[in-house]
């Protein structure tokens, strides 16, 4: 942690301490239970030592697989309903055959006689990857939930750690921070629109309430996490709720309006008219935030990425990059800093009545109009 404090915001240091504190408090809480008197038996002796085994593993799955939970749905929006399950059944696979059967084949090996060992791993590896096909082929193995805030995972860090590090009774008041955060993890707040850096790619909720993906590919990165984010599966069917053309994509928006994503400046007159939010990687003309909210080059340029939420007539936003966290050790943003109305995170809009669909229509450039922007490249 002092080398690297930023580790503490990453997955792999918060699931890795959840895992090993849970053990931790798991395995303290048994220490003061009575143990059964011994088997007289040799084969009782043994079976009793495959049970505990198997107990162990078992339990050490189910306590790590719960305490890391929350922050898995946190990082990866995804949780596996049957993984307690399927890691349950192939744990001890693990530790009864595939290790010890590691270690004998390390230690054989200089003698030659390291074969049925490694034999004796992959009969273990075998069974491990038959219990993961199957509980895989579960209906419903894999589900995706909605992003939720850092509030809820705060909330379910405070409850496991207390949960954890008490040894009385005391312990069991995490429960309602816990209770608290599955409440807020279960409500999340969802953004209306999400652009990229490059403001050539969007996703739009539509009156449907799901996202559609205007510009670029469904399948590229940011779909995927968008749609990840928003509780579906990024390899399903994605809403055909956009119309696109040569010189960009609209799409209706939930509360009514439509969204324009222009990639071509021939198309700001006509949308800048129509469309309730416009987006462009391009630099928008002037006049078209008198009519509509926008989000051109020069703002992504100083807020990067951006989630947009609707409020009335208005979108709050929340961007990937403080417009003013300019840092000694990050220099100047900007060599040409936007003017400060385009670091605005709020764009007020005109509400408009929602009508038939509009096709684009191309205007000339050459003919009087304050609309056509300078369709300059970014």
């Amino acid at each position: 942690m002092a080398l690297t404090p930023d580790a503490l915001l990453g997955p792999s240091f918060q699931m890795s301490f959840a895992a090993v504190a849970g053990l931790l408090a798991w395995f303290e809480a048994r220490k003061g239970k009575a143990k059964p008197p011994p088997p007289e038996t040799l084969a009782g002796k043994a079976l009793r030592w495959f049970a505990a085994a198997a107990a162990v593993a078992v339990m050490t799955t189910i306590v790590a697989g719960l305490a890391t939970a929350p922050f898995a749905a946190y990082h990866f929006h995804r949780t596996t309903p049957y993984s307690l399950v399927g890691n349950a059944l192939a744990t001890p696979l693990l530790g009864i055959i595939v290790m010890p059967s590691v270690v004998g084949g390390l230690a054989f090996a200089p003698l030659g006689l390291d074969g049925p060992w490694w034999q004796a791993m992959g009969f273990g590896l075998r069974g491990v990857l038959a219990i993961a096909e199957t509980v895989a082929s579960w209906p419903g193995s894999e589900r995706f939930v909605f992003a939720f805030g850092e509030t809820a995972l705060i909330l379910f860090a405070v409850g496991i750690a207390w949960l954890c590090l008490w040894r009385t009774a005391l312990r069991y008041l995490g429960a309602p921070a816990i209770g608290l955060a599955l409440a807020l993890a279960a409500f999340p707040a969802r953004p209306d629109v999400v652009i990229d850096a490059s403001g050539r790619q969007i996703a739009a909720r539509g009156p449907d309430g799901r996202l559609a993906i205007l510009g670029g590919r469904a399948s590229s990165f940011s779909a995927r996490v968008w749609r990840g984010a928003d509780g579906e599966a990024p390899g399903g069917p994605s809403p055909d709720g956009g119309r696109c053309d040569s010189q960009g994509c609209v799409a209706p928006l939930s509360g009514g309006g439509e969204v324009a994503l222009v990639t071509d400046a021939r198309a700001f007159a006509e949308e800048c008219r129509i469309a309730t939010l416009v987006v462009t990687p391009l630099v928008a003309p002037k006049a078209c935030s008198e009519t509509a909210a926008v989000v051109d080059r020069r703002t992504l340029a100083a807020t990067g990425a951006l989630e947009l939420t609707r409020q009335g007539v208005a979108f709050s936003a929340k961007a990937a990059r403080d417009p003013a966290g300019r840092r000694p050790w990050t220099g100047p943003m900007l060599r040409d800093p936007p003017p400060a109305e385009a670091l605005r995170l709020s764009f007020a809009t005109q509400p408009k009545a929602a009508g038939p669909p509009q096709d684009h229509k191309i205007v000339d450039p050459t003919e009087p109009d304050d609309m056509t922007g300078d369709g300059e490249e970014p």
